[in-house]
C-alpha cells in the first residue's frame, strides 16, 4: 500500500494499541520476530539437557576404565595415583561440566567448546596415529566418533537455530555413543 500517494485524509490512523501490538510482535508484520524468538528459546531449552547428558556420558567414558585407581585414591587418599591415568582428570572435568550445565550455568559453554576442540585435536591425532601405525580399525572408528562428537557439541553450544541444534545434538549423541562403545563396551567382550 502506497501511503504517500493516498492523500492526507486517507492515511490510516495509528493508535497506541497498534503500536503496542507491533512492539509485542502480535501484528501480521512483526509476527515473524516473535516466532523466531520462540524457536530460539526452544533451541536454548533443548541444548542444556542434551549437552549435560553428553558431558555425563563422556565423563563416565573416561572414568570407568580407571575405576580401580579411583577406588585406590579414595581408600588410600594417595592423590598422586591420578598421574597414572591422566584421563581421569578429563573425566572429572567432564562430570563437572555436566553438573554445571544441569544447574543452568551456561557460562561454561566456552570451556566446553575449548575442551572438545582441544580433545578433537589431541584424540583425533592419537587415534589417527594408531590407525596409521598399526592399521587398527578400532582407532579409525574412534577417530571418526571423536570428530563427529566434537563438531556436534561445538555447534550445540553456538547455535540458536532449532533444527540445526537438533541435528547437531543427534550427531553429537551418536558420536559419544560410538566413542563409549569402542572405548569402554567393546573391549569388555
Amino acid at each position: 500500500m502506497d501511503l504517500l500517494n493516498l492523500g492526507e485524509d486517507k492515511i490510516p490512523e495509528i493508535t497506541v494499541h497498534d503500536m503496542l501490538a507491533a512492539a509485542e510482535g502480535t501484528t501480521e508484520e512483526t509476527s515473524h520476530a516473535r516466532k523466531k524468538e520462540k524457536w530460539e528459546a526452544k533451541a536454548a531449552e533443548l541444548s542444556r539437557p542434551v549437552l549435560a547428558s553428553i558431558m555425563l556420558l563422556s565423563g563416565f567414558t573416561f572414568v570407568y576404565p580407571s575405576w580401580q585407581i579411583v577406588q585406590e585414591i579414595i581408600n588410600d587418599e594417595n592423590y598422586l595415583l591420578i598421574l597414572q591415568r591422566p584421563m581421569l582428570i578429563l573425566g572429572a572435568a567432564d562430570l563437572f561440566f555436566a553438573i554445571s550445565v544441569f544447574l543452568g550455568v551456561t557460562e561454561v559453554y566456552q570451556m566446553i567448546r575449548f575442551r572438545f576442540m582441544l580433545g578433537m585435536g589431541y584424540f583425533g591425532f592419537i587415534h589417527w596415529a594408531a590407525w596409521q601405525a598399526g592399521g587398527d580399525q578400532t582407532s579409525l572408528y574412534l577417530l571418526v566418533s571423536v570428530i563427529v562428537l566434537s563438531i556436534g557439541v561445538y555447534i550445540c553450544t553456538i547455535t540458536l537455530r532449532f533444527f540445526l541444534m537438533v541435528f547437531s545434538a543427534i550427531v553429537a549423541i551418536a558420536g559419544i555413543c560410538a566413542f563409549a562403545w569402542f572405548q569402554v563396551i567393546a573391549p569388555l567382550f
